[in-house]
């Protein structure tokens, strides 16, 4: 635990100075295409997905990677003068799973915002396009094997999260991609981590957060019997913090389903 506490404090300070002004960090392969790509990407690709205030594109560099750019904005002009935004939350995340969790993730190739003074106006993050995956919407027509072996791969990355006191917000099937290697086993990738957050509080002050992270994550599909027990079993190994049995832990998550 003292660990992750100093990966999460260190990450943090090491970008907290960056909420008050416009940023940009990018991998040494990205410098001498960015600027043409973020002015103008549909030059490079096309939009995969959009909401009023965001964006996804599926884009194909000059050197042949596919990449995904995601950007967005915000008409907030004062709730993030004193916190993080979604953009820099999300850059945070991604060095502090990384490292402290070893969590599989698609690769952050490039982020930063702009703001006008001190309130922000967009956002963008590049990632490597996971090619040949799949998110993990695909669970609702997957074969039983896929979906135990989606679970056996997740859920005890899920608990060593909440062990460590973060709450997702976000653990979705969709937002976890996945693939059958050749060997026959399952890879998985996450991706959007901008709504975790962290809490360095007892277990007891964060159950009902926990809880609800795995609600929604069963909301999303509807879980047998069986698939249902593995998730609780493999969860309550991991994060046994919990106080809870894997039987009232499945009660609970039925009541919510």
């Amino acid at each position: 635990m003292l660990e992750v506490i100093k990966a999460v404090v260190d990450t943090k300070c090491e970008f907290s100075h960056k909420k008050f002004r416009s940023w940009a960090w990018s991998d040494p392969s990205m410098l001498k295409i960015l600027d043409e790509l973020r002015s103008d990407p549909e030059k490079f690709g096309e939009v995969i997905w959009s909401t009023r205030r965001k964006k996804v594109y599926r884009l194909q560099l000059p050197d042949g990677r596919m990449v995904a750019y995601k950007t967005g904005r915000t008409r907030s002009k004062f709730r993030y003068l004193f916190f993080h935004t979604p953009g820099l939350r999300e850059m945070v995340n991604f060095r502090i799973f990384r490292n402290a969790f070893n969590i599989p993730l698609v690769q952050l190739l490039a982020g930063g915002e702009i703001k006008n003074g001190l309130t922000k106006r967009t956002t963008w993050i590049i990632t490597r396009f996971a090619e040949d995956y799949v998110d993990g919407s695909a669970l609702t027509t997957a074969d039983s094997q896929t979906r135990k072996d989606f679970l056996a791969f997740n859920m005890p990355l899920i608990a060593k999260l909440h062990k460590a006191g973060c709450y997702h917000r976000a653990f979705r099937p969709y937002n976890i991609l996945m693939k059958r290697q050749a060997d026959g086993s399952l890879d998985c990738l996450w991706l959007d981590l901008a709504s975790c957050y962290f809490y360095f509080l007892p277990t007891i002050f964060l159950r009902h957060l926990f809880l609800n992270d795995l609600i929604k994550f069963f909301q999303c599909f509807a879980p047998t019997p069986e698939e249902l027990q593995l998730a609780a079993d493999l969860y309550v190994q991991g994060n046994p913090r919990i106080g809870l049995t894997a039987e009232i832990l499945i009660k609970k998550i039925r009541q919510k389903i």
